[in-house]
């Protein structure tokens, strides 16, 4: 979702009163961080909102600009773990769903041949000696693919990890950058 100047300055309530949707906040939040008219504006409302919040609490913010900048990075980082969670789920959803394929075709195979193991035509004799070598049970095979599963899930994961630790540095030099350029 693109926006102008005049759609993120009228989403600038919503944002202060966090009731943007997170494809909304998404567009707002990177608007603001490459339009400098913007972050002004959302910078002279939010100072407003702080001020007007210490009068009500009797409390507030000492540097209401260090308090914006870090509130829009803690906004950029919660949609950034919403996007890599909902990869993780698409990720072992998928593999669940070949897990359970796989199950569901050597099911069906061992229903039809009496043997344990993917049998294809032409195949019945190599398969009868397979058979005969292989001793290994059907719950010992479904162990081996859950493993398999894990291992392959706690791979993802921590490749995913790596990418958002990286994202996450290279989002803290930024913030850097712009606290030293106010």
């Amino acid at each position: 979702m693109e926006l102008d100047c005049r759609k993120a300055q009228q989403m600038i309530n919503g944002y202060i009163a966090d009731t943007l949707d997170e494809r909304e906040l998404q567009a707002f939040l990177d608007h603001v961080r490459e339009c400098p008219s913007c972050y002004e504006e959302l910078e002279i409302y939010y100072t407003i909102h702080l001020a007007l919040d210490y009068l009500d609490d009797d409390g507030g913010a000492a540097n209401p600009t260090l308090k914006l900048v870090r509130e829009l990075d803690a906004k950029h980082r919660e949609l950034y773990k919403s996007k890599v969670l909902q990869i993780i789920r698409n990720v072992l959803t998928a593999a669940a769903l070949a897990a359970a394929i796989l199950a569901a075709v050597i099911q069906i195979n061992y229903l039809i041949t009496g043997r344990l193991g993917l049998i294809f035509i032409g195949q019945e004799e190599q398969a009868d000696d397979v058979q005969e070598q292989d001793s290994q049970s059907e719950e010992e095979i479904t162990e081996e693919l859950d493993e398999e599963k894990i291992r392959e899930s706690e791979e993802t994961t921590a490749a995913i990890e790596e990418i958002a630790a990286a994202e996450e540095a290279d989002h803290t030099g930024e913030t850097e950058e712009r606290l030293q350029g106010n």
